[in-house]
């Protein structure tokens, strides 16, 4: 039966049973929230190129619910990046947000509240580098290169290296790229064929990939004092040389910096992926030697043809040197490229009799006889009086000399009385001489 009692209590109960689910609704939303939070952030590197994207990677948690959590990327102060970043109920994760420049310099990076660290953005930057037997690959990568713009890539340093590339600066045409650079020492090491033999003293190597409007300007390298002397090799009798199309061309070379241990090189060129390092002189050989004569006005002449090569790999001057009897009579300069042979001539006129040597510098090719004397002039001399030099000069210029007799005329001139005369003398010789016997 139904007392008023009992509804009174249940029109109660039902109010308070609506606010108890009411609550428990609230409760239970309260509960499920997420809580995200973000630990630490970092960079994937701390260096990248111009226009090349790198990683900010943050350390995101969740003790809640699924939710989301917006992480905003800054640059020096200035916003680059922000995203909502998604994390699952009671989970971990590292979001990834990648960001780029377009200017280089150095900038500090944060996400949200933490440091993330300073990134380097430049145009070139060494992206790797490989130690190997006697040397290093590094890889040099380029980005945003505007046409023209030097562009310099450090190496880093290495220990213990008798020679080691610091530096190289080069201009692009406006792309990105990727290059090689090897660098080993000793020379024989390298990867292309480099100088030897004697005139060949050579203490490294260098050699890049060769990309199409990509140009070298200028080289800077260490060498370590032992190796100069190893090589016999004076500080300023180091040179940088191109190779290019097998011969090797002399860079303007300069010491830029000396340390107890090493000199420091800087040379400068206007391109080229190959080069060494040393001293290179060219290799002289005289292929074929001629004497011929002739006779001259004033005596004989001596012509000496040569035909010298340079057996060598950098190009040199030659110079050629006529020898009579070990002195040089005559000279002639030529320039010769590796590989390229010429031909000299030089004479000399012989006055003397005798037989001379004739020889192209120390080497003697052959002789000559000249058998009589031939004086330029000789017709001249013939007419003048020679003077035995015992004669003295008197007061009145007259030669105080012994009297000599007269010259008798010679037979075909004698007359009549000549001959009457000399009878007579005669005859009177003879009757002198017997009466004397007597």
């Amino acid at each position: 039966m139904w007392s008023h009692t009992t509804s009174k209590k249940r029109l109660v109960a039902l109010p308070l049973l609506a606010i108890l689910l009411v609550n428990a609704a609230f409760a239970g939303t309260a509960v499920a929230e997420p809580r995200i939070w973000m630990s630490s952030a970092s960079l994937e590197r701390d260096a990248t190129l111009v226009g090349e994207e790198v990683s900010v990677v943050a350390q995101m948690h969740n003790r809640g619910d699924g939710g989301v959590m917006r992480v905003t990327v800054t640059a020096n102060g200035s916003d680059v990046a922000s995203e909502r970043i998604h994390v699952e109920s009671d989970s971990d994760r590292k979001a990834v947000i990648n960001v780029s420049f377009d200017d280089p310099g150095t900038y500090r990076i944060k996400a949200n509240d933490d440091v993330a660290g300073t990134l380097t953005v430049t145009r070139l930057r060494v992206a790797s580098v490989t130690e190997r037997d006697g040397g290093q690959t590094a890889i040099v990568r380029a980005g945003g290169v505007e046409a023209g713009e030097p562009m310099t890539a450090k190496l880093p340093a290495r220990d213990g290296q008798s020679f080691a590339l610091q530096q190289v600066t080069m201009t692009g045409s406006g792309s990105s790229f990727n290059r090689s650079v090897a660098t080993d020492a000793p020379a024989d090491g390298a990867s292309f064929s480099v100088p030897s033999g004697q005139g060949a003293s050579l203490v490294g190597a260098v050699e890049m990939d060769a990309i199409s409007g990509v140009d070298t300007t200028s080289l800077r390298l260490a060498v370590d004092r032992d190796a100069l002397n190893e090589h016999e090799l004076e500080a300023d009798g180091v040179t940088v040389y191109r190779k290019t199309d097998g011969s090797f061309t002399p860079l303007a070379t300069e010491q830029v910096a000396t340390t107890e241990d090493s000199i420091v090189y800087e040379a400068s060129t206007d391109g080229g992926t190959q080069f060494v390092v040393g001293a290179l002189t060219p290799e002289f050989a005289v292929r074929s030697a001629d004497v011929e004569t002739e006779d001259a006005s004033d005596g004989q002449r001596v012509t000496l043809t040569a035909t010298v090569a340079n057996e060598g790999q950098v190009a040199g001057d030659y110079e050629a040197e006529m020898r009579v009897d070990g002195v040089t009579v005559a000279r002639q300069n030529v320039t010769l490229q590796p590989g390229e042979s010429k031909t000299v001539e030089l004479d000399h006129v012989v006055t003397s009799k005798g037989e001379y040597d004739v020889g192209l510098g120390a080497e003697r090719v052959s002789s000559v006889i000249l058998t009589s004397d031939t004086i330029q002039g000789s017709e001249e001399a013939d007419s003048a009086e020679p003077d035995d030099g015992d004669s003295k000069s008197t007061d009145d210029g007259l030669l105080d000399a012994e009297p000599s007799l007269p010259s008798l005329p010679a037979i075909g001139d004698v007359g009549t009385l000549e001959v009457g005369i000399g009878a007579g003398i005669v005859l009177l010789g003879g009757g002198l001489l017997l009466f004397v016997r007597r």
